[in-house]
């Protein structure tokens, strides 16, 4: 009996059961192999392959072992961001989420979201593979992609990218006194070396 699920992701374990009774003994085994010290009512499976117990009478020696069971463990999916890094306060911007490594046999997760400099995290409501955000102020900011897989629980993992986020300049431009143009000309504008 599995007390937990045939997928189990990285780093964790699903608990596989049998019935035990008075003058036998048992033995877990992974892929035919026995495990060491494994020989309880229990055993927390945390490696793909077939599990088996071996059971053996105490009184006349005989072993029977059972029907084998599949554990598979699943990496946790791996993806990147796509987007700016720098942007201007209150404009849209859209961030990607870009698979690098993911199993496709089951349904990738999306969350996002971003944390300002004063480590103040706001939650997105995208669950796609895309979201649009925009930063009402200005300072350094963290976006935040957290996947997972809809089948397996547990099993998440995230990735951040740093965006930069400034006010929008305002220029003044300053004409010189006494400059008379007709609507027909033109009049050259430049910006000061730091700008320009």
């Amino acid at each position: 009996v599995n007390n937990g699920n045939d997928n189990i992701c990285e780093g964790l374990t699903t608990e596989l059961a049998i019935s035990t009774y008075d003058g036998f003994t048992y033995q877990w085994n992974l892929d035919g192999t026995p495990i060491n010290g494994a020989t309880g009512g229990t055993y927390q499976a945390n490696t793909t392959g077939t599990y088996s117990v071996s059971t053996t009478e105490t009184a006349t020696n005989c072993v029977a072992t059972g029907k084998t069971y599949s554990v598979t463990q699943i990496e946790k999916p791996i993806f990147n961001i796509n987007g700016i890094s720098e942007t201007c306060v209150d404009l849209d911007r859209v961030f990607e989420a870009a698979v690098g490594d993911t199993n496709t046999t089951f349904k990738n997760t999306y969350s996002w979201s971003f944390t300002n400099g004063a480590g103040v995290t706001t939650d997105s409501t995208s669950l796609k593979t895309t979201d649009t955000l925009s930063f009402s102020q200005a300072g350094n900011y963290v976006v935040k992609l957290t996947t997972g897989y809809e089948e397996i629980i547990d099993c998440e993992s995230f990735t951040t990218k740093a965006v930069k986020v400034t006010t929008v300049p305002t220029y003044t431009v300053n004409t010189p006194d006494g400059i008379e143009k007709c609507p027909s000309d033109s009049l050259l504008l430049e910006l000061p070396n730091d700008l320009a």
